[in-house]
């Protein structure tokens, strides 16, 4: 088996045609495409392991088995863990991003308040109570998730 043919498919055709029957699926990370499809049959019971290990992973279940069999195939080491902390690692990107948009309001309103204050002379003092109360809930949002970095790299 060679890379131009694997398992009876012409690759350099699979590409050429790419577009005809794999519209839009273009993977984000590298820019290839799989082109190529693995159909494994599994009981009902295997199917639902499957099915179940993917949602809680948060993944698709094709990209999972994809994966998985990635691993097996290039003889990484598989691990249940392993991908549990993927998702953790994900989820803990996720409050990050949004702690990162808590603080860029934070200084839009901290911006609206001086420009009131050169505006009118006054502290818009209702405002800077809503700006501080923001960064105060930013910060507390921070510490909990240097904290939950702190126990995991322990």
């Amino acid at each position: 088996m060679t890379e131009e043919n694997v398992e009876g498919v012409d690759v350099a055709d699979a590409k050429a045609h790419a577009d005809d029957f794999l519209p839009g699926r273009r993977r984000g990370r590298d820019g290839t495409r799989r082109l190529l499809r693995l159909t494994p049959r599994l009981s009902v019971q295997e199917r639902a392991e499957v099915d179940a290990a993917a949602e809680a992973l948060g993944m698709s279940v094709n990209g999972f088995a994809a994966e998985a069999v990635l691993a097996v195939a290039r003889r990484l080491p598989m691990s249940y863990g392993a991908a549990l902390d993927r998702e953790a690692l994900a989820r803990l990107q996720r409050e990050l991003f949004a702690a990162r948009t808590a603080v860029n309001r934070f200084g839009s309103n901290v911006n609206q308040a001086v420009a009131a204050l050169h505006s009118t002379g006054q502290l818009p003092m209702e405002a800077l109570t809503h700006v501080t109360a923001l960064c105060s809930r930013a910060v507390h949002r921070l510490d909990g998730l240097i904290d939950e970095v702190h126990r995991r790299l322990r």
